[in-house]
């Protein structure tokens, strides 16, 4: 499916579950997933569901409008299985989310992902970070489902000093361009993986990330808890 995607000029970034699973899980049967899901460029829809649909995918029902959605899903089902994808040309559907990581600014730091063949690329582990924890707030409320924890934990167990500072670094550009839920990227992992696992990212982290980001109904409620 990547390779006829290509063929069609379309490089989408494979993130979330699929990308996690085949690059930072141990075995990607350790974590399950619904569907799989793709980030590709605004220009690029029309050609995507071209080539999706020239491989028998079916465009599912689902809302439509420019502040309603960013993404289209895609099904297929052989022998019993049915194959999902969900392609996005935005990070997600709520609009205090949806510009957070353009796909252009992605795809100059995205990855390879080897398991996944040679078309596969991902975001790089810090983006994939700011995703997954970007993502239990836009997505799921803040929910403390365990299969986001872990994916935020496999992230964090590999990062050094430099990836640290990075997500710093991020947290001030992003605020930057007035994005003020920013706060809850590293909040999340010291209030709710490390209640899991027993681990969390250096204190000075969060703290500079708590300092260089401004108020807003994402980041108070973080905030709170961010140095307890």
């Amino acid at each position: 499916m990547l390779e006829a995607l290509d063929e069609a000029g379309v490089r989408p970034i494979v993130f979330k579950g699929t990308a996690l699973a085949y690059a930072c899980y141990a075995d990607p049967l350790l974590r399950p997933r619904l569907d799989t899901d793709l980030l590709i460029g605004p220009e690029d829809v029309e050609a995507a569901s071209a080539a999706l649909e020239s491989m028998r995918f079916v465009r599912t029902a689902r809302p439509i409008g420019e502040h309603v959605t960013h993404q289209l899903t895609y099904v297929r089902a052989a022998c019993g299985v049915e194959s999902a994808f969900d392609v996005h040309w935005k990070i997600a559907d709520p609009q205090a989310f949806a510009d957070l990581f353009p796909y252009a600014e992605l795809r100059r730091s995205a990855v390879p992902i080897p398991a996944l063949g040679p078309h596969a690329i991902g975001p790089s582990v810090v983006d994939a970070l700011l995703i997954a924890c970007a993502h239990r707030v836009a997505h799921h409320y803040d929910d403390d489902t365990l299969i986001f924890l872990c994916d935020i934990d496999v992230l964090a167990r590999r990062f050094g000093s430099t990836e640290w500072d990075r997500v710093v670094a991020l947290a001030r550009e992003k605020q930057s361009a007035g994005y003020s839920g920013r706060r809850y990227l590293t909040t999340s992992r010291r209030r709710s993986t490390a209640r899991v696992v027993g681990r969390a990212p250096p204190r000075t982290s969060i703290r500079d990330c708590v300092k260089s980001t401004s108020s807003g109904p994402i980041c108070t409620r973080c905030a709170a808890g961010a140095l307890a």
